[in-house]
This record gives structure tokens, C-alpha cells and sequence, in this order.
């Protein structure tokens, strides 16, 4: 093969491989299947037994709809968007670093959808690594 050959091989695999790469990085991936599809009340409710809740709830990826209550960020900077709870706490959803911008959309309020990984319940049950998902 001449050095032409080889400069329009080497070019050829530069563009397909630079275009699969700004494809990829442009795309979000879409939220995975929810194991549970509940309302934000009916989540911190299902909390009132604490075994119970993190034996069916740890660690699932958990949709929850609710009308926001606050929003904020953690003393590292990650948003999050609280729904009410009771007197005792809140449910809150940490979102994912991909959905950091969603979080200027969203107002107290209004009716929200979230998906995200259910951690535990101390005070509030938390929910990281969360996407809006309307």
C-alpha cells in the first residue's frame, strides 16, 4: 500500500471513529425500567417500617411521582428535589451528575416524576443517582 493508501485508510478510521465518539457523548442513555412505579406519599408511607422497606426497596431502581416540596443542593453541591413526607421527614432524590441541568427546570409545586436507586431511610428516604423523568 503507497503512503496515499495509508493516509486515506488512517483518515477514513479518524472520522468514523471521531463521529461514533460525538454520536455517543451527545446522546443521553435512557432511564432504566423502574422496579416500582409509586407515588412519593405511598413511598415514605411503605417507610414506616423500616426492615420491611429496605428488604423490598434497597437498592431498586424505584419511579416516584410526587408535587415538589423543595429543591436544593447538599453540602457537596448536588441537587436535590424534595417531596413532602410527614412531620418525621421527607422523601428526597439526589440527581445524577448527567441531570444536574434538568434541576432549573423543575419549580415547588408542581407535579414531577423522578427515577432513581433507593438507599435507606434515617430521617428521610433517599433516592441518588436520580433522572427527571417528566
Amino acid at each position: 500500500m503507497n503512503a496515499l493508501g495509508k493516509y486515506l485508510a488512517f483518515a477514513t478510521l479518524f472520522i468514523f471513529f471521531g463521529g461514533l465518539l460525538v454520536a455517543c457523548r451527545s446522546r443521553k442513555p435512557a432511564p432504566a425500567q423502574p422496579d416500582f412505579t409509586v407515588t412519593s406519599q405511598y413511598l415514605f408511607s411503605e417507610f414506616k417500617n423500616v426492615e420491611e422497606a429496605h428488604k423490598k426497596y434497597l437498592g431498586k431502581r424505584i419511579e416516584v411521582s410526587g408535587i415538589v416540596d423543595r429543591i436544593g443542593n447538599d453540602s457537596a453541591g448536588v441537587p436535590f428535589v424534595s417531596f413532602k413526607g410527614d412531620e418525621s421527614g421527607e422523601v428526597q432524590c439526589f440527581l445524577a451528575k448527567k441531570s444536574y441541568e434538568d434541576v432549573s427546570r423543575l419549580k415547588v409545586g408542581e407535579k414531577v416524576t423522578l427515577r432513581g436507586i433507593c438507599l435507606s431511610r434515617v430521617i428521610h428516604v433517599t433516592l441518588h443517582e436520580c433522572a427527571v423523568v417528566q
